[in-house]
């Protein structure tokens, strides 16, 4: 089985499909059809079978929708990490709660959850 590396860029309405170490390149509508489309230019070019050619595809976008992408990725671990942080916190009330001697229902009011999920707090 023979890897190639692949290009993909959008080219107007199509998406243009550039094989490393092959003269010509093809285009797809979407990147759901690109790998298809790439693997039946290899196939028709070098003579090998459709199930032997693995393609790796990288998509280029421009600049500004690449630091976007890149701002919203650091957004989204950023919110994972205040989501981890924030689940902590409400087991150590939780178990605090239940040390004073609270029940369940009034954890879980207090908390905003189910009761059920007040007792999976304290036992975590």
């Amino acid at each position: 089985m023979t890897t190639y590396a692949v290009t993909a860029q959008r080219s107007g309405r199509y998406w243009h499909l550039e094989v490393d170490g092959l003269s010509q390149g093809t285009q797809a509508r979407n990147l759901t059809e690109a790998e298809t489309m790439v693997k039946e230019l290899i196939s028709i070019l070098t003579g090998q079978d459709l199930d032997q050619v693995r393609v790796e595809i990288t998509v280029r976008v421009p600049e500004q929708i690449r630091e976007i992408q890149e701002e919203a990725s650091k957004y989204r671990a950023e919110a994972e990490h205040a989501s981890t942080l924030a689940a902590a916190k409400s087991r150590e009330a939780a178990r605090l709660m239940r040390e004073q001697g609270m029940t369940l229902k009034d954890i879980g009011q207090v908390l905003h959850v189910s009761h059920q999920r007040a007792g999976q707090l304290v036992a975590s």
